[in-house]
C-alpha cells in the first residue's frame, strides 16, 4: 500500500503549490477581468445595441492606450527580476520598473487626456470627449496597478492579490449598477471604472512607497525599454488582431450593426479569463523554472497542461455561451450565437501560441516575438481590407482565425528551434477533440426546440 500511494503523494506535492496559487489567482482575476462578463445582462438591459457598440469601441481604445503607457514593463519585470541572483537585485529591478512605469504614465497619460476631444472625433461612432477622458484616466493609472500586481504574482502572494482585486471589482460593480440605474448610460460605466481604478492605484502607490520606496537609476532605463519596447510593439500587433476589428466594423456597419459581434467577442474573452489562474502563475515563473533541476522536462509538462486546459476552456465556453445569449440578452443580440464557433477556434490558437513559445523568450531581447506578431498583424490588416467590406462580420472572423493559426505555427516552430522542449502531443489531441464536440453541442442546444 505504501508503494501504491507513493506516486500520488509525490504528484500531489509537485502540483500542490501551483494549484493553490492558481485558485487564488483564478478567483481574483475572474472577478476583476470577468466583471464585464458578469455585467453583460445588465449592460444589454440598460444599453440599446448602438450604445453597447459605442461602449465596445471606447473600451477597444483602452487596450491601445494601455499598451503605450504600459510599454511592456511587466514583461521586463518578469525577465530581469526572475533571473536576478539575489533578493536585493530583484528589489532593485522592481523599484526601477515601478518608478519608470509612473514616469511613463505621466508622460503619455496627461497628453492623451488633453487630446480627448480630438480622439473622440477620430473614433468611429458617437463617443463623447467626457467618455474618452474617463477611459484614459483609468488607463493612465495602470502604472500604479499593473506592476505591483505583477510583483505579487512573482512572490506567490496570491491571497493579497485576491483581496486587492476583489475590492476593486466590488466597488466598480456597485458603482456601475448605481450609475446605470441613474440613467448615465455609457458614461456611468466608464465613470465607475475610473473611480475604482483611482482607489486601487492610490492604495498600491502608498504600499509600494512604504515597502521599497521609489527610485529610478537612469542607466537602467535603456535596458528596460529595450526589452519592453518590442513587447509593446508585439502588443500593438495583438491589438490589430483583436481590437482593430471593432473600429473597422463600427465604421462599416455602424455601432448597432457591430453590437452582436462585440457581444460574441466579449463572451469569447471568458476563455482568457478562465486561463488566468494558470497563466498568472506560469508567466512570472517560467524563466526561473528553467534554471531548476530537470527544468526543461517540467516546463514542457506545465506547458502541455496549460495548453490542454486552454482547449477544454474554449470548448466549455462554446458549449455554454450560446445558451447564455439566449437566456440573458434581448433578441437583438442573438445573432452572436452563430459567430461563437469561429471565435472559439481563434481563441484556442491564440492561447496555444502563448503557451508553446518559451524558446522565443529566453534571449536577452524580444525581437523574435516582435517580428512574428508584426508579420501576423500586417496580414490581419490586409485581410480586413479585403474581407470586411464585402463579408462584414464573417470577413473579420476569417481574418482573425487565419492570423492566429499562422501565429501559432510560427511561435511553435521557432520556439522549438531555439529551445527544444519535450512536449507530449497526445493529451493536446484528445483535448482538442473534446473541445470540438462541446462547441458543436452548444450550437445544437441553442438551435433546439423550445429554446
Amino acid at each position: 500500500m505504501t508503494l501504491t500511494l507513493a506516486a500520488p503523494r509525490r504528484a500531489w506535492q509537485l502540483w500542490r503549490g501551483p494549484l493553490q496559487q492558481a485558485c487564488y489567482y483564478g478567483l481574483g482575476i475572474v472577478l476583476m477581468k470577468g466583471l464585464s462578463l458578469f455585467m453583460l445582462p445588465v449592460f444589454t438591459a440598460y444599453l440599446v445595441p448602438a450604445e453597447y457598440g459605442r461602449l465596445e469601441v471606447v473600451l477597444a481604445l483602452s487596450s491601445l492606450c494601455g499598451l503605450l503607457i504600459g510599454f511592456g514593463l511587466s514583461e521586463a519585470l518578469y525577465r530581469y527580476a526572475g533571473l536576478a541572483s539575489s533578493q536585493a537585485e530583484r528589489l532593485g529591478v522592481l523599484r526601477n520598473v515601478f518608478s519608470l512605469s509612473l514616469l511613463l504614465g505621466v508622460c503619455f497619460g496627461l497628453p492623451l487626456l488633453v487630446m480627448a476631444e480630438y480622439i473622440a472625433a477620430w473614433l468611429p461612432g458617437q463617443a463623447s470627449a467626457l467618455e474618452v477622458r474617463l477611459l484614459l484616466l483609468s488607463v493612465t493609472l495602470e502604472g500604479c496597478i499593473g506592476i505591483p500586481l505583477a510583483w505579487l504574482r512573482m512572490c506567490d502572494r496570491a491571497s493579497q492579490f485576491f483581496w486587492l482585486t476583489i475590492g476593486k471589482v466590488s466597488v466598480q460593480a456597485l458603482l456601475t449598477l448605481y450609475f446605470l440605474d441613474s440613467g448615465l448610460g455609457v458614461t456611468g460605466v466608464l465613470l465607475a471604472g475610473a473611480l475604482s481604478a483611482l482607489l486601487l492605484a492610490s492604495w498600491l502607490l502608498f504600499d509600494c512607497w512604504r515597502q521599497f520606496g521609489l527610485g529610478l537609476e537612469w542607466r537602467r532605463i535603456p535596458e528596460l525599454l529595450s526589452y519592453g519596447g518590442p513587447m509593446m510593439i508585439s502588443g500593438f500587433a495583438g491589438f490589430v488582431l483583436a481590437g482593430l476589428d471593432r473600429f473597422w466594423l463600427a465604421a462599416e456597419l455602424g455601432e448597432a450593426g457591430m453590437a452582436p459581434y462585440a457581444l460574441a467577442c466579449k463572451l469569447a474573452l471568458a476563455c482568457g479569463i478562465l486561463m488566468q489562474p494558470f497563466a498568472l502563475w506560469w508567466y512570472p515563473r517560467r524563466f526561473t523554472l528553467l534554471q531548476e533541476a530537470n527544468g526543461r522536462q517540467r516546463a514542457a509538462q506545465l506547458a502541455v497542461l496549460g495548453s490542454a486546459w486552454a482547449l477544454l476552456v474554449s470548448g466549455a465556453v462554446g458549449l455554454v455561451a450560446p445558451l447564455l445569449i439566449l437566456w440573458l440578452t434581448p433578441s437583438d443580440y442573438h445573432q452572436a450565437i452563430v459567430l461563437l464557433p469561429w471565435l472559439m477556434l481563434a481563441m484556442a490558437c491564440k492561447h496555444l501560441a502563448e503557451l508553446l513559445n518559451l524558446g522565443c523568450y529566453v534571449d536577452r531581447n524580444s525581437q523574435l516575438q516582435m517580428h512574428i506578431n508584426l508579420a501576423t498583424a500586417l496580414l490581419a490588416v490586409f485581410a480586413y481590407m479585403l474581407w470586411i467590406a464585402p463579408y462584414g462580420v464573417l470577413g473579420a472572423l476569417w481574418a482573425m482565425l487565419l492570423c492566429y493559426a499562422l501565429r501559432l505555427l510560427l511561435f511553435f516552430v521557432l520556439s522549438q528551434r531555439r529551445l527544444y522542449l519535450p512536449y507530449r502531443m497526445l493529451p493536446l489531441l484528445l483535448a482538442a477533440l473534446l473541445a470540438v464536440l462541446m462547441v458543436l453541442g452548444g450550437q445544437w442546444l441553442a438551435a433546439g426546440p423550445g429554446l
